[in-house]
């Protein structure tokens, strides 16, 4: 997979150029599924390779290889002298998310599937993400001489934070570290912060990168030209502004516990709990549930928690749960644990209450540990990139903690044992 800004010659080098160099230096006989959502983009790879397979061009007569003008070529369907005599064309070209009937690859290349309508449709993404999961059962191998091919290439520029690319990168997460994808992801920006294509007229230099940034919006500035899906700018609360700590003594301050437990609906789909330890006027989350789990049996290990940490009191949010209270009860008494639980209703709007947050965490009154991919990767997901991915949940409940904690509003109403 490459990832590369556009207009950085992806399709020169990695389409058409590439392609002419698997069969003149590997075999004539390597089959090749070529798929772009552009169809021009199509159409002008098709024109150049026509003119490279002519028997009169310099690459034919260095490499031999030529198109068979006699087998059934269209403008979008070649073949090569000698392509040996298994089932299929030397390449297919196609507009990704179209039909894939009658290909047979060796290797297919995907370049730039992504398009306007990817950025615009919920529904065209989704169809493209099962357009993808149609092309693997697609590959045949190819073995000659100690060469094996049966390859996917991944050329791209970002036009969604969840676009085709995002799914496959999340995919990879989930597979053996030896059949993950091998991933660049450049940047009109080089490491130091000057520009990475000094040779490139359009983004050659920093005033030129800048006078590109200020004629669009920032979240596709930062998609097309950075490949990065949302742009720091965009982002309410950047990882390089919240504070995080490496450890902490929960035997100094007050522990509490913070629930939101949803309403089980797909759109919140974390009943999000988190552990604060509260000492000297910060907040340091030290515990949380991160992973989907009933809320019946989360209640249960929350109460578990909540005797372990010594917490003294738990806040939760009463919309739309019945029944919660009597619940939290009963699972704090069969664990004999003596603490204070408040109800809480929510008002106001959502958004407005978490972004209200931000001068808080930038100034550290909240804070995260510094591991957080190991113990609670789902929560600091849902803060680093919120608005993304319309996840609130964590966020909701890092306020709550906040509207708490940072006024010294803690309600008290003690539960017998």
């Amino acid at each position: 997979m490459r990832l590369k800004p556009r207009a950085t010659y992806k399709t020169s080098v990695y389409a058409i150029a590439f392609i002419l160099w698997v069969w003149g230096t590997v075999s004539t006989e390597v089959r090749i599924f070529y798929t772009s959502s552009n169809k021009l983009l199509i159409e002008e790879v098709s024109d150049a390779l026509n003119q490279q397979l002519k028997p009169s061009s310099l690459y034919g007569f260095v490499f031999g290889v030529y198109r068979d003008d006699a087998a059934k070529n269209t403008s979008e369907i070649f073949n090569l002298v000698n392509r040996g005599s298994d089932k299929g064309f030397s390449l297919v070209m196609r507009t990704a998310g179209g039909g894939t009937a009658g290909v047979h690859p060796n290797l297919i290349i995907i370049d730039d599937p992504c398009d306007k309508q990817d950025r615009d449709s919920a529904a065209v993404r989704r169809t493209k993400t099962r357009w993808y999961d149609s092309l693997l059962p697609l590959l045949v191998s190819f073995r000659r001489e100690g060469i094996h091919i049966s390859h996917i290439m991944y050329i791209a520029t970002r036009w969604h934070m969840d676009d085709l690319t995002n799914y496959i990168l999340e995919m990879n997460k989930a597979v053996r570290p030896d059949k993950q994808w091998n991933v660049e992801i450049e940047s009109v920006y080089n490491a130091d912060g000057g520009a990475q294509y000094p040779e490139i007229e359009e983004i050659g230099t920093i005033e030129a990168i800048e006078d590109l940034k200020a004629s669009m919006e920032d979240v596709f500035f930062s998609c097309q030209y950075i490949n990065q899906a949302l742009p720091e700018g965009s982002q309410k609360f950047p990882e390089s502004r919240l504070h995080f700590f490496e450890s902490v003594d929960i035997n100094q301050g007050k522990n509490f516990c913070f629930l939101d437990p949803s309403r089980g609906k797909e759109t919140s789909d974390f009943p999000a709990i988190i552990w604060v330890n509260w000492f000297d006027q910060v907040g340091k989350i030290f515990d949380a549930i991160d992973e989907k789990i009933l809320l019946a049996d989360l209640l249960k290990i929350a109460a578990t928690k909540n005797k372990l940490y010594n917490v003294v009191e738990m806040i939760f949010e009463t919309n739309g749960t019945m029944l919660i209270e009597d619940t939290l009860k009963t699972e704090h008494t069969s664990v004999e644990h003596l603490i204070r639980l408040t109800g809480h209703h929510q008002t106001g709007n959502k958004q407005a209450r978490i972004n209200a947050m931000q001068p808080q965490l930038f100034a550290g009154v909240m804070r995260f540990y510094k591991d957080y991919k190991e113990r609670y990767p789902e929560l600091m997901n849902q803060v680093i990139f919120y608005p993304a991915w319309q996840k609130v949940d964590f966020p909701d409940v890092i306020q709550l903690a906040l509207s708490k904690l940072a006024k010294g509003c803690l309600p008290h109403r003690m539960i017998a044992l």
